[in-house]
């Protein structure tokens, strides 16, 4: 019965996020269907309504007990642990990363900061499996400081993960490599082909071999990896059901032809199915495929026909049933959303009769569906996705997949023909890669649509099923009108929202050591940045310690935030002295955010960075103007005065740009890096200028937010931009003091995390932080 298994799937659903989340809004898109679906199924209602509310109390029983026992056995003073090294070891530059199961089966995330070159290489001997004993420090993971950022915490929770493990040293000897546990036998295979594939591949195709054999993206570069994300062919790279289908029809025909029965091959292929998905990496794509294999074989064991619907539905209940965090997980939504949606297609498939047109039916519907969620979760997409999947998936699968398996086993059993067929791979790989990367760097090769809400998901999702079914129904011109004007309607709701909503914000980011503020005007009339933060270096790093993916300020905080928010211009950048933590980010903006107009400090510009940087933007035609005070502008009832520098300071912090403004009917004074030379002038060129909300000047170090300073200035709130630890100790302890002396409200990213303030052209509605979160109406 079609019908009951696809139910009882939505009954888990519900049941998952009701143990592990608590009810959201957007369940009522899964509990209006089930009413709809058993009232036009009133005959078999008891049926369907019986196995409906076993479902739910059986999804909810075990979800709930798997989430409440979700939770650690260590003491945070712990300092030694012994345990298996649960994942691969992986050594990237000076950085050491495995996961460790204690003898209480609980998981760990271990990091190591490794110490020198020759340390690096005896690391590697490092295996899964192996027993160690290892001294370190016990700290929960960090939650996202910054709004719409990525949260690791929730992510290592998801994993049944609690705890960062950071060792302090490694001792080889204290590991036991002699006797490995059974359950690691497999991943000590995986390991062991993944260093071969390192080893003896070519430095271009080595990362695309061991994600296409062994599902292990280590080895391939960051840039190439966003290439496949952003142009929508990431999928390429999963061990799939191609992967799956491939393999295990050359064994069943192999065996087969060797004379083995077709009952003894179908056993045989049901014992090698789950021990592949481990050697395969366990990624949910590789899970869903082999276990739906599994189904399909033992079906044709029994001699018992399988409705695809049913043996898909099947496989994601023992999946969810087993691991009901799965259900969060991007690689679950897409795998088993597009094969469901391909199986329900199968009739608009079939009715191609050629393979082109075959694949064009199959990937247009999985872009199709799987756009809500891409936008969901990376806030854009790629307009070139279909005509490029069209070219990539038959190139993929019938040229690169084969030749790679075929090469790899060339390589074990003949290593000097190998060596031949692994030139021809590497330019074939060299050259597809090259076109990937040429394409994602084209500005207009993806389309910006900013954060989806969940609601707007659902509803898309729904919309996009009923066009696949009314198209195989042939449904009437209303039913097609109707599906145009809802999905325009929400299209232009999600867009046109910042454009209508009289809210602005001042969001300052949390960006390390350094500054970042966001300004956004009511109704988007205009888009500020303040500066971008940057990552400061000091000192040259040697070869050995640099890592394949570097974490980049202007990359990995500023750009997913503007994304989010859906912002594709900015009017002014206001970059406001030349210190890398406060501009070091923004070439990370140029060719994918138009930036308008650069605002920059009057003054010789000496740094090679800073002349760099604004020749860039002059190139995409920015317009770059140096500003001192006097300047000033107004827009949408909000006004900015440019009150320093002069233009003739010699210390690069006293000529930041200090920008006094008008927001939601209070007044702010952002300050840069401004120190006490710089707010003495201030002092004295502005005998009667007070603020209401203030950001401290130089990370609140103690040659800036001087007492005389404040006693002028007479802030009611005082932000400030520092990074957690750094080694300035800043904000300074008294700052700090002179600033609670005046009860002024403190507000501090190395604390608060990102500090949002909302306003309208009259007042300030709420000021929220990301780690600890306030409300406030009409403040100051």
């Amino acid at each position: 019965m079609v019908g009951r298994w696809h139910l009882i799937v939505l009954a888990a659903i519900i049941s998952i996020v009701l143990a592990t989340n608590g009810f959201q809004g957007w369940l009522l898109f899964l509990i209006a269907y089930l009413i709809y679906y058993l009232l036009i199924n009133r005959k078999r209602i008891r049926t369907y309504g019986v196995f409906l509310v076993l479902s739910l109390l059986i999804f909810y029983v075990s979800s709930t007990f798997i989430h409440e026992n979700n939770k650690t056995k260590l003491f945070p003073q712990q300092t030694s642990l012994y345990g298996t090294i649960h994942t691969i070891p992986q050594i990237n530059g000076d950085r050491l990363s495995f996961q460790l199961k204690t003898s209480n089966n609980e998981k760990l995330q271990v990091n190591y900061f490794i110490k020198s070159e020759e340390e690096q290489h005896r690391l590697k001997n490092m295996s899964v499996g192996m027993q160690c004993t290892l001294e370190g420090t016990l700290r929960k993971p960090s939650p996202p400081t910054n709004f719409y950022a990525f949260n690791y915490e929730q992510y290592l929770f998801y994993q049944r993960i609690h705890w960062n493990f950071n060792i302090e040293t490694i001792d080889l000897r204290t590991c036991n490599e002699s006797s490995i546990p059974k359950q690691y036998v497999l991943q000590k295979i995986r390991q062991q082909g993944i260093e071969f594939i390192n080893h003896h591949y070519p430095q271009e195709s080595k990362g695309i071999v061991a994600a296409l054999i062994f599902g292990d993206r280590a080895y391939l570069n960051e840039n190439l990896i966003e290439a496949y994300q952003r142009l929508g062919v990431i999928h390429l790279l999963a061990v799939s059901g191609l992967h799956v289908g491939l393999i295990f029809s050359a064994l069943f025909f192999i065996l087969i032809r060797f004379g083995v029965t077709r009952e003894r091959t179908i056993d045989a292929l049901l014992v090698l199915l789950p021990m592949y998905v481990v050697i395969a990496g366990g990624a949910p794509s590789v899970i869903r495929a082999a276990f739906m294999t599994v189904v399909v074989l033992v079906s044709l064991r029994m001699k018992k026909r399988l409705h695809p619907v049913d043996g898909i539905s099947f496989v994601c209940l023992i999946y969810l049933f087993l691991s009901p965090y799965s259900l969060y997980q991007l690689g679950f939504q897409l795998s088993f959303l597009i094969s469901f949606t391909l199986i329900m297609s199968s009739e608009i498939i079939r009715k191609r009769n050629h393979y082109f047109t075959q694949l064009l039916a199959v990937t247009v519907i999985s872009q199709f569906v799987s756009l809500p969620i891409i936008i969901f979760h990376f806030y854009e997409f790629s307009w070139i996705s279909l005509p490029l999947n069209l070219i990539y998936i038959p190139f993929i699968s019938l040229v690169v997949l084969p030749t790679v398996f075929i090469t790899y086993f060339i390589v074990i059993t003949l290593p000097a023909v190998g060596t031949f067929t692994l030139k021809i791979l590497d330019k074939v790989v060299v050259l597809s890669h090259d076109i990937l990367l040429q394409l994602n760097g084209l500005s207009f090769s993806s389309i910006l649509v900013g954060k989806f809400s969940v609601w707007l998901v659902f509803a898309f999702i729904t919309i996009m099923l009923l066009v696949l079914y009314y198209y195989e129904r042939k449904a009437s011109l209303l039913r097609w009108l109707v599906l145009f004007v809802a999905s325009t309607t929400l299209f232009l709701i999600h867009f046109g929202t910042p454009y209508f909503f009289n809210e602005g914000e001042v969001t300052v980011l949390d960006v390390g050591q350094g500054d970042s503020i966001f300004i956004e005007l009511p109704k988007r009339d205009a888009v500020y940045l303040i500066d971008t933060g940057g990552w400061v270096s000091f000192g040259g790093e040697e070869e050995w310690r640099k890592r394949s993916q570097e974490f980049e300020v202007g990359k990995d905080i500023l750009l997913p935030f503007l994304k989010a928010k859906g912002v594709r211009t900015i009017d002014k950048l206001i970059l406001t002295h030349g210190h890398y933590d406060h501009i070091g980010g923004a070439r990370a903006l140029i060719g994918e955010t138009n930036v308008k107009e650069v605002l920059y400090a009057y003054g010789q510009v000496d740094g090679e960075y800073e002349r760099e940087l604004l020749t860039e933007f002059h190139k995409k035609g920015t317009k770059i103007t140096f500003v001192k005070e006097g300047m000033a502008w107004g827009k949408g009832g909000s006004e900015f005065y440019i009150l320093s520098p002069q233009g003739d300071e010699e210390d690069l912090n006293d000529r930041s740009i200090v920008l006094y403004s008008i927001l939601g009917g209070v007044s702010w004074l952002f300050t840069g890096d401004l120190e006490e030379n710089g707010e003495e002038r201030l002092i004295r060129q502005y005998p009667h200028l007070s603020v209401d909300i203030l950001k401290a000047g130089h990370h609140g170090s103690r040659t800036s937010s001087t007492p005389r300073f404040l006693d002028h200035m007479q802030p009611n709130k005082v932000l400030i931009s520092a990074g957690r630890n750094n080694r300035f100790k800043h904000p300074h302890d008294e700052v700090i003091l002179a600033l609670e002396e005046r009860n002024i409200k403190i507000f501090r990213t190395d604390e608060h995390g990102a500090i949002r303030i909302t306003f309208t052209e009259e007042t300030i509605m709420e000021l929220e932080t990301k780690l600890q979160r306030k409300e406030e109406k009409g403040i100051p």
